[in-house]
This record gives C-alpha cells, sequence and structure tokens, in this order.
C-alpha cells in the first residue's frame, strides 16, 4: 500500500484492490465532517430502508467518472439503478456501495454491521476513517433495499462509478477519432476488476472455464440494450432535462456508438479476432479481487472496429459481476 494512502486512513487490501482504489480513491481532507456523512432521504419506486450518498459526500471519499453528474443527475441516477436491479433481479447479487458513519465503534464493526444487515461477506472495504467506513459489496437487490441502520447510507455503485476517473474522456476521444476518419486508437487494454465473490475459480481449469463464462455474457449484453441500462445514454435521462451541456454531449455520443453497433452482429468478428482476455485470479478471496486483463489488436484498425470495442468497454460497466474498469 503507498504511504500516501496509508497516511491519509485508507485501509486497502493488497495487489488488485490496492491498485483500482489507489486511481479511484481520494480524500478531501479540507471538506467538512458534515460533509463527508451528508445523506439525502429521497422517495421513488424503489424505497429504499437507507439514504444514499449525496454526490458531494461521495466526491469526497471517491474519485470516478461520476464526479461529472451535477447533484439533480446523481439523485436521478441512484434511483434509476435501484429500480432496474429491483425490476430485473434474478438471484443475481448487483454491486453496491455500504457506509456506516456509527461514531460509537470502530471500522471493523461498522463493516460487520453492514455485513449483518446485507446477508453476505462479499465485502471489499474501499474507505475507512474516524467519521465513516465505506465497502463495496455484492448483495442482492432484495437484501440491500431492505438494509436500515441509524447511520447507514446504501446504494448502487453506479456504472459511471466503475469508470475510473478521465475514462469518458479517454472513451470520447476515441469517438471523435473515428467520427473524423483518424481511428488512432487510445484503448489498447483495459483491466476489468471484478467484484467481491466467494465464488472465485479455485485452478487454472476453472480460472479458464470462468473467463469464457465472462466472455459469454458479455456478448450477451453486447446483444441487449446496453444504451437504457447506463443511465447517462438512456432515454429517461436525455429526456429528463436534467443533462449539463458537458455530460449530455458525451452521453449522446456514447448512444450514438451504442445504438448502431448493440443491436447488430457486426462486432462478432472483432470480438473473436481483435480481443483477448487475461484472467488474474485473486490470491485469497477474502482480500483481492479477481481482475480480466482486456487487451485489443489495434493493427488496422477500422472505425467500426472502434465502435465494436467502445461498444465492449461499455458493455462492461453495466455488468452486475464488473465493479471498476481501468483504461
Amino acid at each position: 500500500i503507498s504511504s500516501n494512502l496509508a497516511d491519509s486512513g485508507f485501509r486497502l487490501s493488497r495487489h488488485v484492490l490496492s491498485r483500482w482504489l489507489n486511481t479511484m480513491t481520494t480524500l478531501h481532507l479540507a471538506l467538512p465532517l458534515l460533509l463527508l456523512i451528508l445523506a439525502i432521504p429521497r422517495t421513488h419506486a424503489a424505497d429504499p430502508k437507507s439514504p444514499a450518498l449525496s454526490r458531494d459526500a461521495f466526491s469526497a471519499l471517491f474519485l470516478t467518472e461520476a464526479d461529472r453528474l451535477d447533484a439533480a443527475t446523481w439523485d436521478a441516477a441512484v434511483d434509476f439503478e435501484w429500480d432496474t436491479a429491483l425490476a430485473g433481479q434474478t438471484g443475481l447479487a448487483y454491486p453496491y456501495l455500504l457506509c456506516n458513519s456509527d461514531p460509537s465503534i470502530s471500522g471493523y464493526r461498522r463493516v460487520l454491521a453492514l455485513q449483518e444487515s446485507a446477508n453476505t461477506t462479499n465485502f471489499r472495504t474501499g474507505y475507512n476513517s474516524d467519521e465513516i467506513t465505506c465497502a463495496i459489496a455484492s448483495v442482492l437487490p432484495s437484501d440491500a433495499v431492505g438494509m436500515e441502520g441509524d447511520f447507514f447510507q446504501i446504494q448502487p455503485w453506479l456504472p459511471a462509478m466503475k469508470l475510473a476517473h478521465t475514462s469518458w474522456q479517454t472513451i470520447d476521444d476515441e469517438i471523435e477519432a473515428a467520427n473524423s476518419g483518424n481511428a488512432t486508437y487510445y484503448l489498447p487494454s483495459v483491466d476489468v476488476i471484478m467484484c467481491p465473490q466467494n465464488t472465485e475459480p479455485e485452478n487454472d481449469t476453472d480460472a479458464g472455464e470462468w473467463t469464457e463464462d465472462l466472455t459469454e455474457s458479455l456478448l450477451e449484453k453486447i446483444g441487449g440494450n446496453i444504451s437504457e441500462n447506463f443511465y447517462i445514454t438512456s432515454a429517461a435521462y436525455l429526456e429528463s432535462g436534467l443533462a449539463e451541456e458537458e455530460v449530455a454531449e458525451v452521453s449522446s455520443r456514447l448512444k450514438q456508438i451504442l445504438d448502431t453497433y448493440q443491436f447488430t452482429a457486426e462486432c462478432n468478428d472483432v470480438f473473436s479476432t481483435r480481443v483477448t482476455y487475461q484472467f488474474a485470479q485473486a490470491t485469497s478471496a477474502s482480500r483481492d479481487l479477481s481482475t480480466v486483463l482486456v487487451e485489443f489488436n489495434t493493427t488496422g484498425i477500422t472505425d467500426q472496429d472502434t465502435g465494436c470495442i467502445v461498444t465492449l468497454v461499455l458493455g462492461f460497466a453495466v455488468l452486475p459481476t464488473v465493479c471498476s474498469i481501468e483504461p
């Protein structure tokens, strides 16, 4: 763990998780304590028992592409993800951000209280200080929505949170290059970091089968409606009137790419000939997160290849089994 993170009060697991949170997380010590624990109750169809973090409170703890969202869009995106997971749940766990700011107990006991309420131990602590402890956890939506505690803040881990800071700009640069006929590639590879799970592959054979299953699930998702599962490219967002100019412009470009490629079979050859996967198994299911290094062959790449691979990256972001994507 890097000394600057350790000195800031972070308690991170080794290997993959430390790399992940090193790029995703920042602590703004100058912000008042009230901002760190601020949670705004909202009413919507899902009706969770605990409030979500406000946008500013989240940004004080983590640095991701969700920082681009204004407060109103943040609230709408959180509600959208609650409703989407609950409407489509089939016994599949989704990633949630679970925070506990109980001042009377330690960070360790805060996590234990969250685990008991969530009915799972699929946890990775992402932030811990004297004031608040937050973890990313894989939880059944029906369990997450019912989590209740005087000091709990519970919310979905949004697709925008999965994208490391500046990811949108990197993707947008590639779209601009493709649109201009200059498909100079900005995404030679991405690290896809999986969500906490207790059922990781235990040997090389299982790892190969697990990677194959992941590939199949991604291709199935590419065949579905990615744009309507990613709030910032959904009709709900683009028609809401919430979009600020910068986000709306990026969203429109991403949606155009998705609408061109997500429903067609044109990308199947690209995925089979230009994309390779290297699985890195967590060394300990209790400490680390598994990753998949996704590499792209960019030799002689065309605009269609570019569009397909951008679609693939966004497809990763809406998968419930994926927690972070680092270009």
